[in-house]
């Protein structure tokens, strides 16, 4: 399968051994955004809380069949099976996530229904017009292009399906020079806001449903992550390497210093497919 340099980029990124690691033994099955609602939750608490408050935005019922894009290790799709009994594809770059969310898939007897499939947003390799609600979590950032991303989902959504993403963006008002030191940062091009996406959707025929900004939650997230590889660092320091987790602490640094200072965005967006 042929991608761009940017998405196998990400691809190799997200099949690192490293990085499989480090998910095990700090986010679990579910790599996302959590919501910190007074600071006090684990990660693996405040990313279920995030399930349960995206989902309680659409009203799902077990005839649905949703496509997660940017799936990681299928964390949602297996929480939106056992909440709504709903069909779930997963759509993901990465073989090696992709490979431990079959396994999971099989070991929770979920395997007939959750879809794995190997590919990326940017060209979806399903059938037009077939999914109720197209979903992702934190993945849009890595896209070298959102146009197409936005005409992918369009393509495989019913009429009146709905497109419901988070993602970290930058605010409006941020500066290229501002955003450089965490554009270095595996492969990101560029980071969306909500204006944009705003916009986006608008051209692709999309309806707006309802924008929720909680900027506050890319910091929670991102210090919660740093405490946790300084309380877990021997036990990473024997499966990840030294220069990997250094290079992770200069990262999650950058972005926190930059929501910080007020320049960056994370929010649930909702729209609907006209």
């Amino acid at each position: 399968m042929d991608y761009s340099t940017t998405t196998a980029k990400t691809r190799d990124y997200y099949n690192s051994h490293d990085m499989k690691s480090f998910h095990t033994l700090i986010y679990g099955e579910n790599i996302h955004i959590g919501l910190y609602r007074n600071g006090n939750e684990s990660i693996p608490e405040a990313n279920l809380e995030m399930l349960e408050m995206i989902s309680s935005l659409l009203t799902l019922n077990p005839s649905n069949l949703i496509l997660d894009i940017g799936s990681g290790y299928g964390g949602t799709a297996r929480y939106l099976n056992k909440k709504i009994n709903c069909r779930v594809d997963c759509l993901n770059l990465s073989e090696a996530q992709n490979e431990l969310n079959r396994e999971l898939n099989r070991k929770q007897g979920l395997a007939p229904f959750i879809e794995v499939i190997d590919g990326s947003f940017e060209a979806i390799p399903t059938p037009s017009e077939i999914y109720d609600v197209v979903w992702s979590q934190d993945a849009l950032l890595y896209s070298s292009d959102r146009t197409k991303v936005f005409q992918e989902v369009s393509r495989v959504l019913k009429k009146k399906g709905q497109f419901i993403f988070t993602d970290v963006m930058q605010s409006d008002d941020c500066t290229a020079e501002v955003i450089k030191p965490i554009l270095a940062n595996v492969s990101i091009k560029s980071l969306a806001s909500i204006k944009y996406y705003r916009e986006l959707a608008k051209n692709f025929g999309f309806e707006e449903i309802q924008v929720i900004e909680m900027p506050e939650q890319v910091i929670n997230q991102y210090q919660k992550t740093l405490e946790a590889i300084e309380q877990k660092y021997e036990e990473l320091s024997k499966s990840c390497g030294l220069e990997f987790l250094k290079y992770q602490k200069i990262r999650l640094n950058n972005w926190i210093k930059t929501g910080k200072q007020g320049y960056l965005n994370w929010g649930i967006l909702h729209f609907r497919k006209f």
